[in-house]
Order: structure tokens, then sequence, then C-alpha cells
């Protein structure tokens, strides 16, 4: 299956992504800022299953023309999706 995982990067989105691969998933997955945080998240995924594919994007949820354009790469990328988990969000106090 073809998972698309919003806000990857770091915390429970990582750990969705590794399990994802590690299950033999292809997985794309977002990030807003860490550019660094996400190929870490990348190149553990790589650890995990070397045969599945895993992409970060980057992407700003608030922006509707950033979306557009995340969602025609990850089509061009990976041709469809079957499983999309929405965790990117942020709290501030």
């Amino acid at each position: 299956m073809i998972f698309v995982i919003t806000g990857g990067s770091r915390g429970i989105g990582a750990e969705v992504v590794a399990q994802a691969v590690a299950a033999g998933h292809d997985v794309a997955f977002t990030f807003n800022e860490n550019e660094a945080a996400a190929q870490r998240v990348v190149e553990h995924a790589r650890t995990l299953n070397q045969e599945s594919k895993c992409i970060a994007y980057r992407l700003d949820v608030r922006s509707s023309a950033s979306v557009d354009a995340f969602s025609v790469k990850v089509l061009n990328d990976f041709s469809s999706v079957d499983v999309v988990v929405s965790n990117a969000g942020i709290n501030r106090n």
C-alpha cells in the first residue's frame, strides 16, 4: 500500500512512517520546516526496509496552493494513494 503521512518528520508521525515502511509499504510524508529531521526519517526508513519507497515533501498545510502542489508531486512519484494519516499540527500555548 501507499501511505501519505502529514507531519512525518518527528514524534508520532515519524513513528508512523517507520512502522509503515517496516511493514513493507511505500510512504510519502510531509514536513514543514526541519528538512534535516525529515532526512533522518528517510535514512532510518532505508535501514528498516530498502525495498520500500520513502520520500519527504515540504508542505505548509495552511496553504491550499502548497497542498495542491504536494498532491501533484505525490501522484507523479507514487501513482496512487491508499492510506492518508493526517498528523500535522502545531500546538502553541
